[in-house]
């Protein structure tokens, strides 16, 4: 029971050859519920099926999904940079976006696609973009094409994948691809402002 919230764990290895996936649904959903200051519980028989439980510490009526403000940040004076976000799934974006603003070194400006056919079109929509957050696995167009279609297009800024997937060898197709940096979810927000700094230029 402790074993299965791991990264690339699942009950039984044979499971893998059955139903396929990568052990990693379950930690991504744990980590999810830690950063909301809850926890995910596990019941379960073999053989007789489990049951998942998510405990949140909110109040009726308190839980709104609204856009995240820096709120008692002061990023007045600060540098600000225009980021398109591909990412498909609300909650993942919705974390990804909190971490963003939460950043105190920095104002973010998002843009968010749904999939790799709208991240490129938006890429083309707006020029003044300072790097992009692509997810590999969306639906229409996943983020290595988008990539790929955005790089043929002469695009020089940076592009850092973030993605569940975490194989050497995704890390490698990313980087085929034209990435330049690889964050693995679920996402630690101390990695990503590193990585987005380390790729960024200065501003005066």
């Amino acid at each position: 029971k402790e074993k299965i919230f791991q990264r690339f764990s699942q009950a039984d290895d044979s499971i893998a050859k059955i139903y396929g996936g990568l052990g990693l649904g379950l930690a991504i959903a744990s980590e999810n519920a830690k950063l909301l200051s809850g926890q995910l519980n596990l019941e379960s028989e073999e053989g007789e099926g489990a049951v998942f439980t998510l405990t949140i510490p909110i109040k009726k009526g308190e839980f709104i999904m609204t856009d995240v403000q820096s709120g008692e940040i002061d990023k007045e004076n600060l540098p600000t940079y225009k980021v398109l976000v591909a990412e498909d799934e609300q909650v993942n974006f919705y974390i990804l976006n909190t971490f963003l603003q939460r950043i105190p070194e920095a104002n973010f400006n998002v843009v968010r696609a749904t999939n790799g056919e709208e991240a490129v079109n938006l890429f083309d929509g707006h020029p003044d973009l300072d790097f992009i957050l692509m997810d590999i696995k969306m639906p229409i167009m996943d983020g290595l094409e988008a990539i790929a279609a955005i790089r043929a297009k002469g695009a020089k800024l940076p592009i850092i994948v973030q993605s569940a997937f975490a194989t050497e060898a995704d890390r490698e197709a990313a980087e085929q691809a034209g990435s330049n940096g690889f964050l693995t979810k679920p996402l630690e927000r101390g990695l990503l402002w590193s990585t987005i700094k380390s790729l960024l230029p200065k501003q005066d």
